[in-house]
């Protein structure tokens, strides 16, 4: 009897061993959607991808691995709404039936958590032109190569890197940020970058049109664009105010421990 129970215990051991650690199996979603929809994706834990689609198709794959809990427990919805579609990672809660994405004219990343669950979700993007894109993610890098659509992109803990022939904006706490676009046609609002810790570096087209204003707490501004600036210190603050162009937009880039670097895009 005593070898029947350790037996059992070690088959029970062993199952358990196998869920943690392991990798679900892949989510994956693909869909044309109408002209001026958006795709966005929420993340808790983990990275956002994105790269050029071949076709009119955007396409989706969400990849879950843990290292001691079950990955097949935080679920991938997929939601329609009226601004087009969101996708988000979803963590089992304690006495609670989980989260869902919600979808109330605004992002609610910041209030998803985990719930102890080390499950990692790594979204891997194609995105075709002009399809717009807004990402989140809390702990995990976006990166973005090569696209012609429009991006919104904020991470916490994590760097954002675009390159896109269209315009972006971007923000992190902790992390750099890097971006190249080539459309001077920004929104009216104008487009903003912003971290805590960590330099930033914005690359525009010559043609763009802004007024521009870069503040920092501990670094340095450098702009290689043909700046009307006004220089200066604020008590410890260091900031540059400025206008490329006839200035018809806004260009607003500030961080508190980090560098700025303004310049051309090639």
């Amino acid at each position: 009897m005593r070898i029947f129970l350790c037996s059992l215990l070690a088959l029970a051991f062993a199952g358990a061993s196998a869920v943690a650690g392991a990798g679900a199996p892949p989510y994956q979603w693909g869909e044309r959607l109408a002209p001026g929809q958006t795709l966005e994706i929420e993340n808790v834990n983990g990275p956002i991808t994105v790269q050029r689609a071949p076709g009119d198709q955007v396409t989706v794959t969400a990849l879950r691995t843990a290292d001691r809990s079950d990955p097949n427990s935080v679920q991938i919805h997929m939601e329609h709404t009226s601004q087009g579609v969101l996708i988000c990672a979803v963590y089992p809660q304690s006495g609670d039936a989980g989260q869902t994405c919600r979808q109330n004219g605004g992002s609610h990343y910041h209030d998803h958590d985990s719930g102890g669950n080390d499950t990692r979700v790594a979204f891997s993007v194609r995105l075709p032109a002009p399809t717009a894109a807004t990402l989140r993610t809390v702990n995990g890098s976006i990166d973005v190569n090569d696209v012609s659509s429009p991006i919104d992109a904020a991470a916490v803990n994590g760097h954002v890197y675009v390159t896109t022939s269209s315009y972006a904006q971007a923000k992190t706490v902790q992390g750099a940020i890097r971006v190249a676009m080539q459309s001077p046609n920004w929104p009216s609002g104008g487009l903003e970058f912003a971290s805590v810790n960590g330099p930033i570096d914005v690359m525009v087209p010559r043609s763009a049109s802004a007024q521009v204003h870069l503040k920092t707490l501990n670094g340095s501004i450098s702009s290689a664009l043909p700046l009307r600036a006004r220089r200066g210190q604020m008590r410890i603050l260091n900031y540059a105010d400025g206008t490329i162009g006839s200035g018809k937009s806004r260009l607003t880039i500030s961080t508190l421990n980090g560098s700025i670097r303004l310049a051309q895009t090639p």
